[in-house]
């Protein structure tokens, strides 16, 4: 219940484009809140957001930085571009490296 809870606070958020107070829950015990709140973080693309979202890129979690990868390259800026493209030299899993891949192929398909 409170995981649903949250992310129907983080929907309303998303309305109201407050990445501040989504920033709240990206560090939440449940995965399914924190996944939530990167991909707002994503649709509203403002500098605080951005910012967010590239520090989670160097999250120790994995998952988390596949999910803010994403979220991330949504905006498909020239700056989401070269950052992403810096991360596949820097990066050191795979799994994390193949994802930002696919996500430079679909922004530069858009």
């Amino acid at each position: 219940m409170g995981e649903e809870r949250d992310i129907t606070k983080i929907e309303k958020l998303l309305e109201k484009r407050k990445s501040e107070k989504i920033e709240k829950y990206i560090h939440d015990k449940d995965f399914e809140v924190v996944k939530a709140a990167i991909n707002a973080l994503g649709k509203i693309q403002d500098e605080t957001s951005v910012n967010i979202l590239s520090k989670l890129i160097e999250d120790k979690n994995p998952e988390v930085r596949k999910v803010a990868i994403i979220a991330f390259a949504s905006g498909n800026t020239e700056y989401a571009k070269t950052f992403l493209q810096h991360l596949l030299v820097t990066e050191k899993l795979d799994e994390v490296k193949d994802v930002a891949r696919k996500a430079i192929l679909n922004m530069k398909l858009r």
